[in-house]
């Protein structure tokens, strides 16, 4: 019994290490999209996507599913990638 007692001690310990630290930053993977946003004008649905890719950002635009344009951008720069995206949406009007 006490050695129970011990051990349910030691793993009260653990807990409360395991609680103290951080929270790990999210993993973003290669190729999900971070933003994006679409519209429909007629019959036709324009919009954009932002995708991770090695180093940076990669910016798709798109008319029906189709891509018809798009970009690379730096790791630091996803909200010029977003601001171009959603530039080129309005263009569409």
């Amino acid at each position: 019994m006490t050695r129970h007692r011990t051990l349910k001690g030691n793993l009260s310990r653990l807990h409360a290490k395991q609680s103290v630290r951080p929270p790990k930053k999210p993993v973003i993977v290669e190729g999900e999209v971070q933003c994006g946003e679409e519209i429909m004008i007629g019959d036709t649905v324009y919009a954009y996507e932002v995708r991770r890719r090695q180093a940076g950002w990669r910016l798709v635009l798109m008319e029906d599913e189709v891509e018809v344009g798009g970009g690379v951008f730096p790791e630091n720069e996803l909200d010029q990638a977003d601001e171009t995206g959603s530039a080129w949406l309005d263009s569409r009007y």
